[in-house]
């Protein structure tokens, strides 16, 4: 039978960031079903770009329920992205990834809270603050349209 070593010694801690505003760069959008809702929901994947916590992952989640679009209008309007009355979105088949419009890649201030989830101290992202600064490296892929 094989044997293999693992060294845990460079292991980061994994504690929550502390209440704060944090650079970030969108790393992907996931477009996924609810499993307590009718409603599906957009997962972000945010990525500290600058100070101690660089390149520790954040999540913050957009409902598509009726009642919550009002803070994906609000993301959006601060990345700078349309958010006038309709705006269409582009989903890749293979992945669920977001891919229209192009959101991956833009820099933003995430301003980080904590909450206690079952027992547990974790980060929330309460908003994204648009720095001014963007870019996309998403190449174009099949993809479907969401209404």
């Amino acid at each position: 039978m094989p044997t293999f070593s693992v060294d845990f010694s460079k292991i980061e801690s994994q504690d929550p960031v502390p209440t704060s505003n944090q650079p970030v760069v969108i790393d992907s959008i996931e477009f996924r079903q609810s499993k307590s809702s009718e409603h599906p929901y957009l997962n972000w994947k945010l990525i500290i770009s600058d100070g101690p916590f660089s390149g520790r992952t954040l999540w913050m989640i957009t409902s598509l329920a009726p009642k919550a679009l009002f803070r994906l209008q609000e993301v959006l309007s601060a990345l700078g992205l349309p958010s006038s009355e309709q705006l269409d979105f582009q989903v890749d088949d293979a992945t669920n990834i977001l891919i229209k419009p192009p959101i991956a890649g833009k820099a933003a201030i995430a301003r980080v809270t904590q909450e206690t989830y079952e027992g547990t101290v974790r980060n929330r992202v309460e908003q994204l603050i648009s720095t001014g600064a963007s870019g996309n490296s998403s190449e174009p892929r099949p993809s479907r349209r969401l209404s």
